[in-house]
């Protein structure tokens, strides 16, 4: 019979894990979670893996672990936002279907329509998914309380992850006390998320496997990062819509940014695993994208900008 004791014991304090894989796995880890949340199931894991993140990273005078912590907090904020036009897309729909394509319930919950959630500076996000909280919560009878719960779940994760980001990284004198106490804090984190994650998705090995990326905490053969990413082809063969194709050698798949018109920074809009990404439901003008390379050795060169004019959707 299995040995019950042994799910009593947290894997990730075993000695033979260094500070700096802890952080690689908890980055990735969190990064999934953030991007694989059906139903908001994983918020609460997500705020307390990022709040034992920024607390290791103000315990930490190490330039080299500090700069990989808050590559892990803005790695979080991007499959964030990756992710959210999903969820944004099963909002809009369960409104919809509640009051009809044209209605004016609609027109209230999305006024500047689904894009402006991609599109929108980070600092602003948080103002449009609050407005829709607030149009949304009275609708709930209609809607489903399963879309307001979600939408209120969004608003306090991305509260917490740009929390996270905008942290002063001021180097400040290590304490050997409180760096040890912060790294314990991560340890008994992720093993929670272990827990719940397991309790969550029971038997599910892909789960596992999606989730707990176990390679990155074991020593093995360092992978170099992807060359420089290359746009070969970017266009718009339709109205409110704009193609890509890229490459970058070494890469496993591929980070796009985007910077809509009159947007003042570029925000992560997918993660393909392929060389090619159709973007839907832009607004009209020019439109600027990016792509970087991704590998298990992390993110290649960031390619040149490549501007897309887009016209107009035209009106039903």
């Amino acid at each position: 019979m299995i040995d019950l004791k042994r799910y009593f014991i947290n894997p990730f304090t075993d000695e033979s894990i260094s500070l700096n894989r802890l952080i690689d796995f908890a980055s990735t880890h969190l990064s999934r979670m953030v991007a694989n949340n059906p139903g908001a199931l994983l918020n609460v894991r997500i705020t307390a893996t990022t709040t034992v993140l920024t607390t290791l990273d103000t315990s930490m005078s190490d330039n080299d672990i500090k700069l990989a912590l808050r590559k892990a907090k803005v790695q979080a904020k991007d499959a964030f936002r990756a992710a959210l036009g999903d969820n944004i897309t099963r909002i809009h729909a369960g409104v919809v279907a509640a009051f009809g394509p044209v209605a004016p319930q609609l027109t209230e919950c999305f006024p500047q329509g689904r894009g402006i959630f991609g599109s929108c500076p980070d600092d602003q996000l948080d103002d449009k998914l609050q407005q829709l909280l607030t149009c949304l919560t009275p609708m709930a009878a209609q809607v489903g309380q399963i879309h307001v719960d979600n939408v209120g779940g969004l608003l306090s994760t991305w509260i917490a992850l740009l929390a996270a980001v905008d942290t002063a990284s001021a180097n400040k004198t290590t304490v050997e006390s409180a760096r040890r106490n912060a790294r314990g804090a991560l340890q008994l984190e992720l093993f929670k998320n272990l827990l719940t994650l397991a309790v969550s998705f029971p038997n599910d090995l892909e789960k596992a496997g999606l989730y707990c990326p176990q390679h990155l905490l074991e020593e093995g053969v360092s992978v170099p990062e992807p060359e420089l990413a290359v746009i070969s082809v970017a266009t718009s063969s339709a109205a409110a819509t704009a193609h890509l194709e890229f490459t970058a050698p070494g890469a496993t798949s591929y980070r796009v940014v985007h910077k809509a018109p009159g947007a003042a920074e570029f925000t992560t809009l997918a993660e393909p695993e392929s060389g090619s990404y159709d973007a839907g439901e832009l607004v009209a003008g020019a439109h600027e994208f990016r792509v970087y390379g991704v590998n298990a050795g992390g993110e290649g060169p960031v390619s040149a900008v490549a501007s897309v004019p887009v016209a107009a959707a035209a009106v039903a």
